[in-house]
């Protein structure tokens, strides 16, 4: 599904003429990291809030960073990636404040600190290894729907499904999650 369409048009779809709702998996990346390393979270840990009341588009920010953090080979390529991230992207651009060097790295700094326990994994270009299991993830969650005529919608790292399933879906999220991590994923309805 086109991962572009708007959250508030998301939340307008219907599948064979029913309303539906939407299941996302809540700062995946960032929990697979801690849960291949076996550490366990405080339930209201997250990963992208890297200081108490950051607006929803600062912790946006924050988001996007971190990801570029684990694609990158290094520190320095994830501060100049970020800044052409902000370049670009002139809300991203307003919402950080400036395209300088040294928030950037500010930044950064600030998202190391935060995720100390996972530090080794940041900067090692491990967003590959992360999406082969998203995406296996999201296959078998397909599949299982799919193999029993239920429509699934698959947006990045959430799915969309007719409201009546949304208690099997969240099983489901839950059983493929804990099989591949041994531990408990976060799920948001969105």
């Amino acid at each position: 599904m086109e991962s572009t369409l708007r959250n508030e048009l998301r939340a307008e779809l219907y599948i064979n003429g029913k309303p539906t709702i939407e299941l996302d998996y809540k700062s995946l990346h960032p929990k697979m990291l801690y849960d291949l390393r076996q550490i366990k979270l405080p339930s209201n840990f997250d990963p992208y809030e890297v200081r108490a009341n950051l607006t929803k588009d600062q912790r946006s920010a924050y988001k996007r960073l971190f990801l570029v953090m684990i694609n990158a080979k290094d520190k320095n390529g994830a501060i100049n990636a970020f800044g052409d991230k902000i370049r670009d992207d002139e809300d991203l651009f307003n919402t950080v404040g400036d395209n300088k060097f040294k928030t950037r790295l500010q930044m950064v700094d600030e998202l190391i600190a935060h995720n100390k326990q996972i530090e080794e994994d940041l900067f090692t270009e491990k967003c590959h290894e992360l999406t082969n299991h998203d995406s296996n993830m999201a296959h078998e969650i397909l599949m299982s729907f799919a193999k029993r005529g239920i429509l699934v919608l698959c947006i990045h790292d959430s799915f969309v499904i007719d409201e009546q399933y949304e208690d099997e879906l969240r099983m489901k999220m839950e059983e493929v999650y804990k099989g591949k991590f041994g531990n408990l994923p976060i799920i948001e309805k969105k």
